[in-house]
């Protein structure tokens, strides 16, 4: 099943999916942690979440100007609206039930 979701919200349903693939989406969060323990409780037992996004600095080349990039985040983060690698390990060993492959 393929589907667009808020990251910002639960998502509705049962725990239903064994593959999320969440490709440079999730920086957009309000809340990292929230939106990926939103995604977690999607899962069926044993389910990834495959995520692609741009590090650090990078991303600021890209779309530093945008105003929208700094207004969004209510958690911290080092650029804008997004994190270093280091960042993202971080946030996904502060949610239960995720481990970083």
């Amino acid at each position: 099943t393929t589907m667009r979701h808020d990251v910002n919200e639960p998502v509705k349903g049962d725990r239903s999916y064994h593959l999320i693939v969440a490709n440079n989406a999730i920086h957009v969060a309000r809340s990292l942690r929230e939106a990926l323990a939103n995604l977690r409780d999607s899962l069926v037992e044993g389910g990834m979440i495959l995520i692609e996004e741009l590090l650090g600095d990078f991303a600021l080349y890209l779309w530093g100007l945008d105003q929208f990039v700094w207004e969004t985040p209510t958690d911290q983060r080092s650029f804008g609206l997004w994190v270093s690698f280091e960042e993202w390990k971080a946030v996904i060993e502060d949610v239960d039930g995720l481990e970083l492959l």
